[in-house]
C-alpha cells in the first residue's frame, strides 16, 4: 500500500512539473506558473480521487492503493 501512495504522490508531482513547464513556455512568470500548476493539479487529483474512490470501503481503498504501485494512478 505504501508503494501505491508513493506512486500517487510521484504522479501528482510529475504532473505539476509538466503543467508548470507548459505555463512557463507560454510566458507566465515562474512564481505564477508554480501557483497555477499547483492549483490545477490539486483540482485534478481531487477529481481523480473522487472518481476512483466513490463509495469504496477501507479494504477496497487499500487494495486499490496496492494495485496502483504497479501503474500510474492518475491516468484513466
Amino acid at each position: 500500500m505504501k508503494d501505491g501512495i508513493k506512486q500517487w504522490v510521484g504522479s501528482a508531482l510529475d504532473a505539476k512539473d509538466e503543467v508548470a513547464e507548459e505555463l512557463l513556455d507560454l510566458g507566465l512568470a515562474p512564481k505564477e506558473a508554480l501557483k497555477v500548476s499547483t492549483y490545477l493539479v490539486k483540482k485534478s487529483v481531487d477529481e481523480t480521487l473522487d472518481r476512483h474512490l466513490k463509495n469504496k470501503n477501507a479494504a477496497e481503498i487499500t487494495n486499490m492503493l496496492s494495485n496502483d504501485a504497479i501503474r500510474n494512478p492518475l491516468v484513466s
